[in-house]
């Protein structure tokens, strides 16, 4: 099984037919480093699995600072979901942090999938289910939780975290570069 089957088979249980049929309607491609693959006021269309390589969710606030809402790294999806979920303008942007390898099915096929084959809907629902819970807990670790633990926190989740520029990494977690690099320094 490729990546792409053990991603959709870990949130639903599908025969082979059935995998290989919506296996069959994503679409894999390269996305080169610097690449936005929404950008704020498109729509998002599609569903996207990153393969391999990062990804970061941001805007730009009133005075034109980029802020990192969410970092994505292999074996996570890369979507902008609310745009997604509603087919409304989003107000974020996805942008490739390294030379990256997706796959993606689009709006409407997904959701014929959905029709043709209801259990497939859990891993909809499952992926939906996930993201909010992982908002959720982003929004409570702002309000109970140090920078510092933050950080901490972020580290054991990702191995991937020291290719990420360090701007980035800090516009996620809430502080400056400066403030970043003094609690880096700290942890060593």
């Amino acid at each position: 099984m490729d990546e792409l089957e053990l991603f959709i088979t870990h949130y639903c249980k599908l025969n082979d037919e059935e995998l290989n049929l919506i296996a069959n309607k994503f679409v894999k491609k390269a996305i080169p480093k610097g690449r936005h693959i929404l950008k704020r006021g498109q729509i998002c269309r599609h569903l996207i699995y990153t393969i391999e390589g990062n990804f970061r969710i941001y805007y730009k606030d009133d005075s034109g600072k980029e802020i990192t809402t969410w970092l994505v790294f292999d074996d996570m999806i890369a979507t902008e979901l609310a745009s997604f979920i509603t087919q409304q303008p989003t107000k974020f942007n996805v942008q490739a942090i390294y030379d990256s390898t997706i796959t993606s099915i689009s709006y409407d096929d997904l959701h014929k999938l959905y029709n043709e084959i209801p259990k497939f809907q859990e891993f909809g629902r499952k992926i939906a289910e996930e993201v909010v819970v992982g908002a959720i807990n982003r929004v409570v670790s702002f309000q109970n939780e140090t920078a510092d633990k933050r950080y901490i926190k972020l580290l054991s989740r990702s191995e991937y975290l020291q290719q990420i520029p360090l701007k980035y990494v800090a516009s996620f977690l809430g502080v400056t570069d400066t403030s970043l690099s003094r609690i880096r320094r700290k942890k060593k």
